[in-house]
């Protein structure tokens, strides 16, 4: 059997890890070892990790990083801790069916060099099962402009990989707050690696309830940042570089124009520039420009 590093990520989450942990004790495949990087919070993980730690066999590995350094940070800190053949993503609020690590090594074994499963959706905090997904096959025809489309891969609870692409990739990009593992697939992907799917349903990925209207804001802001990293990636088509640059730019405009006009009208402009032919971006930045005029007194 293969030993299996598997990575969770922690902040605040001692009212979810619990159940994680013991998906995890739950494996059919038991030759893992686990390795929880909590970040800066103290909210009692620590005890409920060593009390797992005591009731099994296999390795536990607790640190902590004492400030909010963010899941890049701790993920590359936990991927530099680890032993194994193979590493297994965990986050702490999301959970596995029994089989998740044996139908994830069978996939690589088979000649993947990383891949992902199904998931169900769960709800937070009604606790209901809303639906499951498998990704469509045709995402993996050309996984990489897949990804940068849309990050299919929901949550990195779905992904297993090779230990050896992890070490040919380096780490996740620490100045990316969201899309942070998107941006680290499509990494691996473009040194030639082979992305599969299970095709089970063994991952419960929860969605909590938060502010729509600020984790709007957060997510457009990182998608700027996302697809400005991505701008000359030479494995990427131009067009979709350019077109998905310029429409990121015009979400994050439209979102904080009423709070920051400045800011909205620069980026309305870069979006126009990116895209001159397109009537609404082009509109946009003319209405912003207008509205940024002095006004008559």
């Amino acid at each position: 059997m293969s030993l299996v590093s598997i990575i969770i990520p922690a902040f605040q989450a001692a009212r979810f890890i619990e159940r994680a942990l013991e998906s995890v004790r739950e494996q059919t495949h038991i030759e893992w070892e686990v390795i929880v990087i909590e970040d800066g919070s103290d909210d009692g993980t620590a005890n409920l990790v060593r009390e797992f730690a005591s009731l099994v066999s296999q390795p536990v590995r607790y640190e902590n990083n004492e400030a909010n350094l963010g899941v890049s940070t701790s993920r590359n800190r936990a991927l530099s801790l680890a032993r194994g053949d193979f590493i297994a993503f965990l986050d702490a609020d999301d959970w596995w069916t029994p089989q998740h690590l044996a139908t994830g090594l069978a996939t690589l074994r088979s000649g993947a060099d990383i891949c992902c499963s199904g998931f169900f959706l769960y709800e937070e905090p009604s606790g209901e099962v809303s639906g499951k997904l498998i990704p469509e096959r045709s995402l993996f025809k050309d996984p990489l402009v897949s990804l940068f489309k849309s990050n299919f891969i929901q949550t990195s609870s779905l992904v297993i990989l090779r230990k050896e692409v992890a070490q040919s990739c380096g780490g996740f990009d620490s100045n990316l707050k969201i899309g942070e593992d998107c941006d680290y697939w499509m990494a691996i992907l473009s040194r030639g690696y082979r992305l599969a799917c299970t095709e089970q349903v063994t991952c419960y990925y929860t969605k909590h309830a938060t502010s729509a209207m600020s984790k709007s804001v957060i997510v457009a802001e990182h998608g700027v940042k996302f697809c400005r990293k991505h701008l000359r990636s030479e494995f990427l088509p131009e067009s979709l570089r350019i077109s998905g640059y310029a429409k990121s730019l015009w979400i994050y405009g439209r979102l904080i124009q009423r709070q920051d006009p400045h800011l909205a009208l620069s980026l309305f402009w870069e979006a126009w520039q990116m895209r001159p032919l397109n009537f609404i971006y082009s509109a946009y930045a003319l209405r912003a420009w207008v509205i940024s005029l002095p006004q008559p007194s």
